[in-house]
């Protein structure tokens, strides 16, 4: 099971958690940037269809998951925490 597009875990995070990119559920790569000082925040979505770590096929929508509250989905095995 990959913990980066099953679980949500970030491919990368900056030193402070200011930056980082994402894989945000069901198949958008995330990139994003918080501005420190506060005067806003940046971020890039894009559609993908495979996972960059496993290259496992990534579903649009999962209607497993819509019924899903805190149990793991089987049809598309995304884990819930």
């Amino acid at each position: 099971m990959c913990a980066y597009c099953n679980e949500g875990v970030a491919l990368v995070i900056g030193k402070t958690n200011d930056y980082g990119i994402a894989i945000q559920y069901p198949n958008n790569l995330i990139a994003y940037g918080y501005d420190v000082h506060g005067s806003g925040s940046n971020g890039l979505d894009i559609k993908i269809n495979f996972c960059p770590m496993c290259g496992r096929k990534l579903v649009d929508k999962c209607n497993g998951c819509m019924g899903a509250s805190n149990n793991d989905c089987g049809e598309c095995t995304r884990v819930y925490k």
